[in-house]
């Protein structure tokens, strides 16, 4: 039987050659708690969008962005000529993303959701054993109606400038997708707070900057700890630690290759002011643009 593994990324795609998984690996490469995620585009259109935001984050050249996502959609529009396609995603936001998305695109051919089985654990895949992984295999499902039709809702709600519609998902039942509520929760966290101007991650940075995590190394170890599901990778944790010091007022200063905190950012974390922030760059949730908002 031929089947399509479809993941998060290559340490995992990695992980199945080690564990013996056999099949055609799809990695799906993409960091879309970041950058624009507008509606109204196919997937081959929204891949131009994503290698223009990935390349312009300084993490690969333009030309082999977009040679890599049109690979990876080549691959998965020829999904149909596999007997099998296997999901696996995590419980994190940057995977629950990535699984709307698939599952979304899966949704507009149902001649083909027959074929599909979704891995969902609550763990990170990437630090599992070879042993472990290939154990996983015993948990798959199949896809049911009940979580196309959500992804499919989900990622659309998700991809809109107004994101009312994705939190509004909050109150409804997504239970089928059982990490999803969590996942739209802390995406939600990356909306500035009215009383502080800050980010949620922004906030745990500057908090554990505080608290005397002042050298890159030990801050992002720390971090990973304090976030709940863990989902930043050091590239994309440490370009919102840059905003932290290019926007202005700034919040960091960086002195000796060590993090201090500027006399605004203790006012903030004090709860006796706000930050009236300047965007030195674009931020984005989805297809909302919260740099330009309001």
């Amino acid at each position: 039987m031929s089947t399509l593994h479809i993941t998060n990324g290559d340490c995992t795609v990695d992980l199945f050659k080690v564990a013996g998984i056999v099949g055609t690996y799809l990695p799906w490469r993409d960091v879309l708690h970041m950058g624009p995620v507008p509606a109204g585009h196919s997937l081959e259109e929204l891949s131009i969008v994503r290698a223009d935001f990935i390349a312009s984050m300084g993490w690969g050249k333009k030309s082999q962005l977009a040679n890599d996502f049109e690979t990876r959609d080549q691959t998965l529009a020829s999904a149909e000529k596999f007997d099998k396609v296997l999901l696996w995603f995590e419980h994190d936001l940057y995977d629950q993303l990535q699984l709307l998305q698939v599952l979304a695109w899966f949704a507009d051919y149902p001649d083909m959701i027959s074929k599909l089985s979704l891995i969902n654990p609550a763990t990170h895949l990437g630090r599992l054993s070879p042993s472990e992984i290939a154990q996983l295999l015993n948990t798959q499902q199949d896809v049911t109606a009940s979580q196309y039709e959500l992804a499919a809702q989900a990622w659309q709600a998700f991809t809109r400038a107004d994101l009312s519609e994705w939190a509004n998902l909050l109150n409804q039942d997504t239970s089928t997708l059982p990490f999803l509520h969590n996942a739209i929760a802390r995406s939600l966290g990356e909306i500035p707070d009215k009383r502080t101007g800050l980010t949620l991650t922004e906030t745990l940075i500057l908090m554990l900057v505080q608290e005397g995590a002042d050298q890159a190394q030990t801050l992002f170890k720390l971090y990973c700890e304090k976030e709940q599901n863990e989902f930043h990778g050091d590239l994309s944790f440490f370009w919102y630690v840059q905003q932290l010091i290019d926007d202005k007022p700034a919040m960091l200063n960086v002195q000796d290759g060590r993090y201090k905190l500027t006399e605004l950012a203790h006012l903030i974390l004090e709860g006796k002011q706000a930050w009236q922030r300047q965007y030195s760059k674009p931020h984005w949730l989805g297809g909302f643009c919260i740099s330009s908002a309001d």
